[in-house]
């Protein structure tokens, strides 16, 4: 191991971690799932996000 487990290793590598499904359009992030969220609620954000892809 190279001995970068210091203070602050896991935030720096976790830094760009995204909870999948997660949309961006125009490299602006417009919507990530979180825990816990239903079906009905993902569904409906990922429907948002294509709305306003083709618009």
């Amino acid at each position: 191991m190279s001995g970068d487990f210091g203070k602050g290793w896991l935030r720096k590598r976790t830094q760009y971690y995204f909870r999948v499904p997660t949309m961006f359009v125009d490299d602006v992030k417009l919507y990530e799932t979180h825990p816990g969220e239903s079906y009905e609620e993902c569904r409906e954000n990922v429907r948002r996000v294509l709305e306003k892809a083709l618009a």
